[in-house]
């Protein structure tokens, strides 16, 4: 069985943080690759004019962030850069993992892939609300990178949760 960790984010800007985090996931989930995907230009933009409501000066491009990340993975021989969203593939959580893992059964055919979604616990109470939850719960597991949060709180405060919490790891 091949186990892969996908780290997705706009990575605006691509830091040692992101590094470490997935490189430490893999190491204690004994995962077989790390793939971090970074979204594109527009949805990024979008992101950065909801929370400060003007537009940003601080935005890298596609480009340079593919760039860096591609780098920073040369660091470890787990981990890749995947391209996927940039150039202007929606920016859909489940409709990229979903095909993460196609590209992953056609790159290891006679294998069963496991994949595993890694965020952030900031992230970690949106999950019930994320368009196709359900299906996503279905298609990966999730690794949940803990940051001052009480997670039993969090776990408790959602029927999703109770129903998933063997899907969730912290």
């Amino acid at each position: 069985m091949k186990k892969i960790i996908v780290l997705t984010g706009s990575f605006n800007p691509v830091t040692k943080a992101h590094f470490e985090i997935l490189s430490d996931a893999v190491k204690k989930f004994n995962a077989d690759e790390g793939v971090f995907i970074a979204t594109n230009d527009k949805y990024l933009t979008k992101k950065c004019l909801l929370k400060v409501k003007t537009p940003s000066n601080f935005i890298l491009s596609e480009k340079t962030r593919a760039e860096m990340l591609s780098s920073l993975s040369a660091e470890n021989p787990k981990l890749s850069f995947w391209g996927y969203e940039i150039g202007g593939i929606s920016a859909n959580t489940y409709g990229t993992l979903k095909s993460v893992l196609r590209s992953k059964k056609k790159q290891y055919p006679n294998e069963e892939i496991k994949l595993y979604f890694l965020f952030g616990a900031d992230k970690l109470k949106n999950v019930p609300h994320w368009q196709n939850a359900e299906e996503l719960s279905d298609l990966c597991e999730y690794l949940v990178y803990a940051r001052r949060l009480d997670m039993d709180a969090v776990l408790a405060s959602d029927q999703f949760f109770t129903a998933h919490r063997d899907r969730l790891h912290l």
